[in-house]
């Protein structure tokens, strides 16, 4: 593998993204150069090691590189790595060279400074994960029923309320499930491995062969969703979630709400299929999302009301014509509520990394729990109240967590006019 080492230092020697795809294409052809490149950014080869070793096994086996890569096919088909995987590993790489290759395969990253959508534009047959997200995000106050202009550009956009669905906002994780393989995989928004959602395969297989069917696809579809636990909130979901030992799996339920591989339907006609798929079928831990189409204004503001009384997050809001996009598109806007509150400032937290020698975060007192606001700020701001910082802040928050903290606070303005 020293020749796909050097290539990358190659690469990574460059800084004009142009001379990167020059070498890149140049020397696609390099031997396993493909192979690397498609098992580090294939979102589906997910490999759960998280550390591997820096030098050479003192036992090595004169191994063909095509061994590794067949063994790491192997590892992405399971839902983790044994000890004993991750030594056989080790010993399959019998230089210092096929050591950094296989660990930067492992890293998902290269380390060469090229994107993604790069290397896809060079080798196709990379499988993105690209979820659909929202373009516009709407922080609405239904206290003040306030029609902002964020909400007024997206509803022109759609022509209209008539031709808006409103979609509930579980507090849940992000998921698209791959049904093509067994054991399925449940993939984050970022593009990582959720590792104990299995218990959902069997629900999720009877999905997806109905979808299957109904839309003569020529391959099992990929699912869209959220999965909330039931009776719990949001910081003690992600505990659960992210957890692999001593997972109660029980309460685990998934909120279906959309299909990439239906791409190019409309949202209406997606929509339509999806719930009728889950509503035929036999299911207890899956459910079609809640899904209305407003008259006006003050039908989606009741509506909205009626939302957060149910303890939902809020909606997403969705053009019935738009397809299925792969990227954060303007078709679908997020509404959330939102609670303000005017606090003390007791300290500032430096920051790191790009805010270096800037502001990272006020310090803020609620009812005597500090509290760290890091976002909402302009560099111009990050600068000055790093040696000037403001007295008292106006921050807006999404709940009050059980420890008495607040959950999302966000910089709006200073508020030294309250002093």
């Amino acid at each position: 593998m020293k020749e796909v080492y050097d290539l990358l230092l190659k690469i990574a020697s460059v800084s004009a993204r142009k001379e990167k795809i020059k070498i890149i294409k140049n020397y696609k052809n390099t031997k396993w150069f493909k192979e690397t490149v498609i098992y580090a950014y294939d979102y589906r080869k997910v490999f759960n090691i998280k550390q591997f070793f820096d030098d050479v096994a003192d036992f090595t086996q004169a191994m063909k590189p095509e061994y590794i890569f067949e063994f790491l096919d192997k590892l992405a088909s399971q839902n983790g790595a044994s000890n004993q995987d991750i030594n056989y590993l080790h010993s399959l790489c019998n230089d210092r060279y096929t050591v950094e290759v296989v660990k930067r395969i492992l890293n998902g990253d290269l380390r060469c400074g090229v994107a993604i959508k790069t290397w896809k534009e060079i080798f196709p047959e990379i499988e993105e994960h690209s979820p659909m997200l929202c373009s516009y995000a709407v922080r609405y106050s239904h206290r003040y029923k306030t029609y902002n202009d964020v909400l007024d550009r997206f509803v022109s956009l759609c022509g209209g309320w008539n031709n808006i669905i409103g979609s509930l906002k579980a507090n849940g994780v992000r998921v698209w499930v791959d049904t093509s393989v067994s054991p399925m995989k449940y993939v984050s928004r970022s593009g990582k491995l959720y590792p104990n959602f299995n218990c959902l395969d069997e629900e999720c297989l009877k999905i997806a062969k109905k979808l299957k069917e109904e839309c003569e696809l020529d391959y099992m579809p990929t699912l869209d969703g959220e999965i909330i636990i039931e009776g719990e909130d949001f910081q003690d979901q992600m505990k659960q979630v992210r957890r692999l030992e001593d997972v109660d799996d029980s309460k685990f339920r998934f909120i279906l709400f959309d299909s990439p591989s239906l791409g190019g339907r409309t949202q209406f006609s997606r929509s339509i299929v999806l719930n009728d798929c889950v509503t035929s079928s036999p299911l207890e831990k899956i459910t079609f999302v809640n899904e209305v189409i407003f008259d006006d204004f003050e039908d989606f503001h009741s509506y909205f009301i009626d939302v957060l009384s149910n303890g939902y997050e809020g909606l997403v809001l969705k053009y019935v014509s738009a397809p299925y996009e792969f990227k954060r598109s303007n078709a679908w806007c997020k509404v959330k509520d939102f609670y303000s509150v005017d606090l003390k400032v007791v300290g500032v937290e430096k920051g790191t990394g790009k805010y270096k020698n800037m502001l990272g975060a006020l310090l803020v007192d609620f009812n005597g729990v500090t509290v760290k606001v890091g976002s909402g700020f302009s560099d111009q701001q990050r600068e000055w109240f790093l040696e000037n910082p403001p007295k008292i802040v106006e921050v807006e928050y999404k709940m009050v967590t059980k420890d008495g903290s607040l959950q999302f606070p966000t910089f709006v303005k200073e508020r030294d006019d309250l002093l």
